[in-house]
């Protein structure tokens, strides 16, 4: 049976500063752990506002205007280093914050004329296929694949449990260099297969009648304009991408092995061609007018 539960390993580009101890007596009561560069870094605070405040001109203030400098400095200390949830103290975003700032960094311009690097370096590809195959920028490639999960909350244990092994055993098939992406998005309902019978109805038609045409061009439009752009829907898209062409072709043999032999994993898949992933696309990076 699949683990309920995965362990993240800790990460490799951590080093000894970021090792955390924990600032506790012999009872265990005590502070949380924090990583040593933050004990070093409040050691040095306190030592900066002690110097600050015995040797330069703010010695020579009263004790309000000191309280009032040293509460200020406690405050300054607090916001640079409390670490976040990804154990980054505030230290570290000052860079990112005066990069924001420059408002070449916020904006970038999509005119025909304008360079295209800044926009290549926001998407990550450089070009698609007539198959849809998505070459990136650091020479790997992917595919997109329309699919239909099979999980859900009102699974009995058994089936639950099947579907964890499938999914368990199928990512250790997986190449390390083998990626899977998984968006989720809100999207109108494809219903050119109804438009499509609507229509061969419609052909086959041997008794012409005002009502009948009447009927036909009112459930056209019931579900090409209405269900088909209204009424939207969670759709689930997977991108496969690999270091290169023969680890993605080995990568989709697998894929497309769980698909056709079982229905645990997945209930559906289609590879989306070049046209699809452009219209998957241009949501997240255009607008569909003058959408290339």
């Amino acid at each position: 049976m699949a683990k309920r539960n995965y362990s993240i390993p800790y990460t490799l580009d951590s080093s000894y500063l970021d090792m955390e101890i924990a600032v506790q007596n012999d009872s265990g009561l005590g502070f949380r752990p924090f990583p040593i560069k933050t004990i070093l870094l409040v050691l040095l605070g306190v030592l900066s506002c002690f110097l600050l405040v015995s040797k330069t001109f703010i010695a020579n203030g009263t004790i309000i205007q000191k309280g009032i400098f040293i509460l200020l400095w406690i405050g300054l200390c607090l916001l640079l280093l409390t670490t976040n949830k990804q154990k980054q103290i505030g230290l570290e975003k000052i860079t990112s914050l005066m990069m924001y700032m420059n408002p070449d960094s916020r904006f970038i311009s999509t005119r025909a004329g304008d360079n295209a690097n800044n926009v290549v370096k926001i998407c990550g590809y450089d070009s698609i296929d007539e198959d849809g195959t998505i070459n990136y920028t650091d020479n790997s490639v992917g595919v997109v694949f329309d699919i239909i999960g099979n999980a859900s909350i009102l699974l009995f244990d058994d089936h639950k449990n099947a579907i964890l092994d499938r999914v368990d055993n199928h990512y250790r098939k997986m190449k390390p260099g083998t990626t899977y992406q998984f968006i989720t998005r809100k999207e109108p309902q494809n219903v050119y297969l109804q438009v499509a019978s609507i229509d061969e109805r419609y052909n086959e038609m041997t008794v012409y009648d005002e009502d009948l045409e009447a009927m036909f061009a009112t459930n056209k439009y019931v579900i090409s304009e209405l269900v088909g752009q209204r009424f939207k829907s969670l759709h689930q898209y997977l991108i496969i991408q690999a270091p290169n062409k023969e680890e993605l072709d080995l990568a989709l043999n697998v894929f497309f092995s769980e698909v056709e032999n079982s229905e645990l994993m997945l209930k559906y898949a289609a590879q989306l061609d070049r046209n699809e992933v452009i219209e998957f696309m241009t949501p997240i990076y255009g607008s569909k007018k003058g959408a290339r």
